[in-house]
């Protein structure tokens, strides 16, 4: 019988039936410097611990407190209840832990609906590990920061006409609920079509999930730096709430929608050094979930995002704080202080009329899509109006004095958002080089015909008595397509034809790709459109 039993605990073990306990903990954030925490929040670090870890913090004397236990598979939000009574929070889940400016409840998914309809912003425990970053290209010092004619020209382009045109347009979409045809179809559609008419390079549709309608993030590449993986982003969400009936939107968060589109728009007439994104998230008022996946998803792909601007609700001001943004800003993510504290600040002294009030966060959570991003570890800022338009997630959230009620104040904060997103991209032929890269003293001959095209002539021509050179075909994405010349070659002219083809021989997709002719420390390139031609 004793035999029959240790075979059997044997095979539940090995079958998955029995499972250790595990427990979601909270400790000092110091004491998780070294762990897989998955969240920071007012000093203390939140984790998924097993009975050996327990036992090792018993060890280490490190004080903790067991949350809840077997957490995987539940459903935990952070509630910030801005003007609501935790007394209707707590009917809606079970609260598990109070902080600051939130409480952490797990509930089920069909309280998530019922908790829009209340004056709360939501955040997702994921319960996957925060990411640490510590990389040097959090030095704002590369961005100087003085007055350059071309991005003042650019903020004379600025046209409320036009930003609230973009609001109206989505307000009157009836409803713009995640779960929704009209936020699926209707709205994605409108932003998708919006940023190719802006002139984005390439516009694409992340989708994340088959209850929520799509991101959609357009792309203008870097002039300098033809790749994705190395950008400025520029985001609001699109979706809005209550999941029933009309939801208008207005200032939650049309307005943000519309400083990403206008900023699009602006800076579609202009080139750059480096690759700007604009996106648009999904599903933020079901607690930041769009917007984490595709922070995620650039966190897998190791991409750098210098810096991610996210904007929501900017379009209400209440009298006398007419003219300041809150700024929200992380101490748990390096750079980010120097970021929205120092160099935000300074190009909206430099080039705006916007105040600024830095509010300080010391972990990672937060109510709006900047928290995502500082959940994998890049510098991120939450812009937000002072005080909540009082027609917050109801139908009274519409162009008027409960919702979006001023459009000089988010004109202002959109100038101010095109001011720093053009002074990281760097304009070209604005007098600011980027100091690792240097440019031809006299620029050789370097010409690529037709363009657009189908197939096109490449040529260029050596000045010294020989070059090394490497003439090769980038996509936008900055992938390597075909080399087309390498070596060695000496004074003269030369010239090759690239037919639309990968290294394989298999035809490209049309759309932008970019020739580059780099010699001897020196680059040049050439983006061009391959068009396939009825």
């Amino acid at each position: 019988m004793r035999l029959s039993v240790m075979v059997l605990s044997v095979l539940l073990l090995m079958s998955g039936y029995v499972h250790a306990t595990q427990y979601l903990v909270k400790i000092d954030a110091r004491a998780g410097q070294n762990l897989q925490v998955i969240e920071l929040i007012d000093g203390y670090a939140l984790l998924v611990a097993d009975d050996g870890m327990l036992q090792e913090f018993g060890e280490k004397r490190t004080e903790y407190v067991i949350l809840d236990e077997n957490p995987i598979d539940k459903l935990y939000l952070f509630v910030f209840p801005l003007s609501e009574d935790v007394k209707n929070i707590a009917r809606l889940g079970r609260i598990i832990d109070n902080y600051e400016e939130c409480v952490l409840i797990a509930t089920a998914p069909d309280n998530v609906r019922l908790l829009n309809r209340l004056q709360v912003e939501l955040q997702q425990l994921t319960l996957k590990p925060i990411v640490r970053r510590d990389l040097d290209y959090y030095d704002f010092d590369d961005f100087p920061v003085t007055r350059d004619t071309l991005i003042e020209q650019m903020l004379k382009e600025v046209d409320p006409e036009n930003i609230m045109n973009i609001v109206w347009t989505l307000q009157n979409m009836y409803t713009r609920f995640s779960m929704s045809d009209s936020n699926r179809i209707v709205a994605v559609n409108y932003i998708d079509s919006m940023l190719i008419a802006y002139g984005c390079d390439s516009v694409y549709r992340h989708s994340f999930s088959s209850l929520y309608g799509d991101n959609v993030v357009g792309i203008r590449i870097g002039e300098y730096y033809p790749t994705t993986q190395y950008y400025v982003l520029i985001g609001g969400h699109l979706d809005d709430v209550p999941d029933y009936g009309y939801a208008p939107g207005a200032d939650d968060n049309a307005s943000g929608v519309a400083a990403m589109l206008e900023a699009a728009r602006v800076m579609g007439n202009y080139d750059f050094e480096r690759t700007i994104r604009f996106a648009a998230f999904n599903a933020e008022e079901q607690g930041l979930i769009g917007s984490d996946y595709l922070a995620a998803e650039a966190s897998s792909e190791d991409d750098t995002i210098i810096a991610a601007l996210c904007y929501d609700m900017i379009g209400h001001v209440t009298a006398p704080l007419l003219d300041t943004m809150r700024l929200r800003y992380t101490t748990a993510v390096p750079g980010c202080s120097l970021f929205a504290c120092d160099f935000y600040q300074t190009v909206a002294d430099t080039y705006a009329q916007l105040k600024i009030r830095p509010v300080r966060y010391t972990g990672t959570s937060g109510s709006s899509d900047h928290a995502s991003f500082w959940q994998h570890g890049y510098v991120s800022t939450g812009g937000i109006e002072r005080v909540l338009c009082p027609g917050y997630h109801t139908i009274g959230d519409s162009i008027g004095p409960t919702g979006f009620n001023d459009i000089e104040f988010a004109t202002e904060v959109i100038r101010t958002a095109i001011a720093v997103l053009a002074t990281i991209a760097v304009p070209i032929d604005s007098g600011v080089a980027v100091s690792e890269l240097s440019t031809f003293e006299s620029s050789p001959l370097f010409v690529v015909r037709p363009n657009p095209g189908e197939r096109f002539d490449i040529s260029f021509s050596i000045d010294n008595e020989s070059e090394n050179i490497d003439l090769v075909v980038y996509d936008c994405m900055g992938r390597l397509v075909q080399r087309l010349a390498s070596g060695r070659y000496h004074r003269g002219g030369y010239s090759c034809r690239w037919g639309g083809n990968s290294a394989d021989g298999a035809e490209v997709t049309p759309g932008v790709y970019f020739v580059t002719l780099s010699f001897e420390g020196r680059t040049e390139r050439r983006k061009i459109v391959v068009f396939d031609w009825p």
